[in-house]
């Protein structure tokens, strides 16, 4: 505690492992400025990755980490979310509703769209438009079945 160590936090955790008692923890880390962020996010931000398809279960483990994280001190906009779109096999609704759920208690997720680097880009051009739309902070104007990017966007 003298020494002055900061814990550096940067990768996607899994906030399903965030009881009270991480919380509490990483709360007080937080409060003595032993946190830290990353050069692209705000100091003393944590960062989760949200990246397995919506089921009731997932979804109210999420918000169990979210809320025990929020009683520890944590504001919405030190949780930074991961939110990977476009795997194979993943349904676009159910990376909506991830994207939604963040969305609902306050927190702005990052949407990635997962890309093969082995062959030519073959990204799905409405998971580029998903994360346009988060990411671009659309979404606070737009609900995202109603948004369509134009094509001088597309580029």
């Amino acid at each position: 505690m003298g020494r002055g160590l900061v814990v550096d936090w940067p990768q996607g955790n899994d906030i399903r492992l965030v009881d009270a008692t991480v919380a509490r923890a990483l709360g007080e880390l937080r409060c003595r400025r032993q946190l830290a962020g990353d050069r692209f996010t705000r100091p003393h931000t944590l960062h989760f990755a949200w990246d397995l398809p919506v089921s009731v279960v997932r979804r109210d483990e999420v918000l169990r980490g979210i809320r025990s994280l929020v009683a520890a001190g944590f504001h919405p906009r030190d949780l930074r979310f991961y939110v990977l779109v476009g795997f194979p096999g993943y349904v676009l609704d159910e990376e909506l509703a991830r994207v939604e759920t963040l969305h609902e208690v306050g927190i702005e997720p990052y949407v990635m769209v997962y890309r093969d680097f082995g062959e030519h880009d073959r990204r799905d051009p409405r998971r580029m438009d998903l994360q346009h739309w988060n990411n671009g902070h659309i979404w606070r104007a737009v609900e995202f079945r109603d948004y369509r990017r134009s094509a001088c966007d597309r580029r």
